[in-house]
Formats: structure tokens, C-alpha cells, sequence
């Protein structure tokens, strides 16, 4: 937008070149929209299996021949 405005006060500068100037900074922002979408599908994502992961990390350490039961109870008590 600064851009735009000091493209505003130049006389020599066609509206064309404003519209331009505002399509590309519009189409920058739908962007970065759709990038902050990617990025807070992809937490979320995290956050919904979270648990899980912690869960089937932490029993494979401690209980390395029993952790696919462990992880099974684990989901049979949320049912």
C-alpha cells in the first residue's frame, strides 16, 4: 500500500500501473492466506494425533515387545 500511495502522488504514473501495483499486492495476500491455511491444517493435524504419537513413542521406548498392546488398550478405553 505504500507503494500505491506514492505511486498516487506521481502524475506521471497511469491508473493502469496503480491497478497493477494493487492486483499484485492482492494476489501476495491470497498467498500468504493459503500458505497460514496449509500451515494451521498441518497443526491441527499435530494436535489431533498428539497424543497418539507421545503415546506409541513412549510405550515402543519402555516396552519395546508390547507397545502395538499397549497402544491397542489405549484405544479401546477411549471407545
Amino acid at each position: 500500500m505504500i507503494e500505491y500511495m506514492k505511486l498516487l502522488h506521481q502524475l506521471d504514473t497511469s491508473p493502469e500501473v496503480r491497478r497493477d501495483l494493487l492486483i499484485d499486492q492482492r494476489d501476495e495476500l491470497v498467498q500468504q492466506l493459503r500458505e497460514t491455511r496449509q500451515t494451521i491444517a498441518y497443526l491441527s493435524y499435530k494436535i489431533d494425533h498428539f497424543q497418539e504419537h507421545i503415546l506409541s513413542s513412549e510405550a515402543a521406548q519402555l516396552f519395546p515387545q508390547q507397545s502395538n498392546k499397549i497402544i491397542d488398550d489405549s484405544h479401546n478405553a477411549e471407545d
